[in-house]
């Protein structure tokens, strides 16, 4: 159960259900309650006419008595559950996101977050036990007026237990003020979260997914491809010569080469794919629901894109000649797994190299 979900139609059913389990007991002890339900009275005088009304305090203290008995009730209720376990638990699950959180963010922003959710399970039992101690003070005010007809006596009681209301409402209304502050705090947290995460799952220099990204979404996309036998394929690139390239015009022409090749499959393959930078100059995609012709066809429209590509150096206006990409294609077949695709992809990437390079081999 969650505190700050609980629905006002929740809250009154339950209130309504302890008002009458009050009046029940009350009625089956003996104890005489006409007077809590008459709330007036119309002396008649002889000649019919109503001469005057006559309110009866006692009644609506009756009543009174009878609604925040059924509210302290249900607060109670609750302050029990929370000190049974049953709500501790949406506290202590936190611990698993506050692990994920310190794997993500960096030691600074760590210790931020942490504090902001100590903060917000603070909060939280405060709540809690404002509730308990208000149920607690109920149960003393319900022990004193038990018995008592005394009006001073009742009067005096009544104050002190508004007071005891106002005092907890008070309390409440801050604690909930504080916790309803925490949303901006809350929403800053899960944007860093997201951003993490994109951090985590994309290659910084193509800006499309890593290698963590190809074992995750393979693994995932040979499940459902499997279980909806659809078909799958898995492509394998790699930029060829890419050695040479960096030997004889550095690596940032070289990075500029990787960068054009994640362009020009980025433009190529379909939402639904997968495009990846396996490592250095080789790159994965996974597309699903796409069989082997398919795939073969989508590998040589990049392949031919790549290649008509001219690259020059800016100080220089050089060409850097013709930079070219070999592609091994293959297919997912019954009792695959990941790594048993990869090693079939792989081997015609190196049919490809072996045939002369710059050509696609599935």
């Amino acid at each position: 159960m969650n505190l700050l979900r609980l629905t006002p139609a929740t809250i009154l059913a339950a209130t309504f259900l302890c008002a009458a389990g009050f009046i029940v007991l009350l009625n089956k002890s003996g104890v005489d309650i006409s007077v809590f339900r008459t709330l007036y009275t119309v002396p008649v005088g002889t000649d019919g006419a109503a001469h005057s009304t006559n309110y009866n305090p006692l009644a609506f203290l009756g009543i009174t008595i009878v609604i925040i008995a059924a509210l302290g009730a249900l607060s109670g209720a609750m302050h029990l559950l929370a000190r049974s376990g049953r709500l501790s638990g949406k506290v202590l699950s936190w611990q698993s996101l506050r692990t994920f959180v310190a794997g993500l963010l960096g030691q600074g922003e760590r210790k931020r977050v942490e504090g902001e959710m100590m903060r917000v399970a603070e909060i939280l039992r405060k709540l809690i036990d404002t509730n308990g101690s208000y149920a607690g003070q109920l149960g003393k005010f319900s022990d004193k007026i038990r018995g008592q007809m005394d009006a001073q006596v009742v009067s005096s009681i009544l104050n002190e237990l508004l007071a005891e209301h106002q005092r907890s409402r008070e309390e409440t209304t801050q604690l909930l003020a504080e916790l309803e502050n925490k949303t901006a705090e809350k929403q800053a947290v899960e944007q860093q979260l997201s951003q993490a995460k994109k951090e985590l799952s994309t290659d910084a220099l193509t800006n499309i997914g890593n290698r963590r990204t190809f074992d995750q979404e393979l693994t995932a996309a040979i499940t459902s491809c499997q279980e909806g036998a659809r078909p799958l394929a898995l492509v394998l690139a790699d930029i060829d010569h890419f050695k040479r390239i960096n030997d004889e015009h550095g690596h940032q022409v070289g990075d500029e080469v990787i960068k054009m090749l994640a362009r020009i499959i980025q433009s190529t393959v379909r939402d639904t794919d997968v495009a990846t930078r396996y490592g250095g100059e080789e790159f994965a995609l996974i597309l699903p629901g796409t069989g082997l012709e398919a795939a073969k066809s989508v590998a040589e429209r990049i392949r031919k894109k790549f290649e008509s590509r001219k690259l020059t150096l800016r100080h220089s206006g050089q060409s850097i000649g013709k930079v070219t990409a070999s592609f091994g294609v293959a297919e997912l077949r019954f009792g695959d797994n990941a790594t048993i695709l990869f090693q079939r992809a792989d081997r015609k990437l190196y049919a490809a190299k072996s045939a002369g390079r710059n050509r696609v081999s599935g």
